[in-house]
């Protein structure tokens, strides 16, 4: 679920700023959005309730 999904990024060679852009535009519940652009990285890492 989306709760299992990591946003990775090419950068460089890639605009972390696109990359953003693209999680944005998917046709999903912005819930699941916010969680994987940031929030399960951030739970992962520091132990938010993300």
């Amino acid at each position: 679920g989306p709760g299992r999904i990591l946003m990775g990024s090419d950068f460089p060679l890639i605009a972390q700023s696109r990359q953003l852009q693209e999680v944005r535009s998917l046709d999903l519940p912005e819930e699941f959005k916010e969680r994987i652009s940031g929030g399960n990285a951030e739970r992962l890492l520091f132990g938010g309730s993300a």
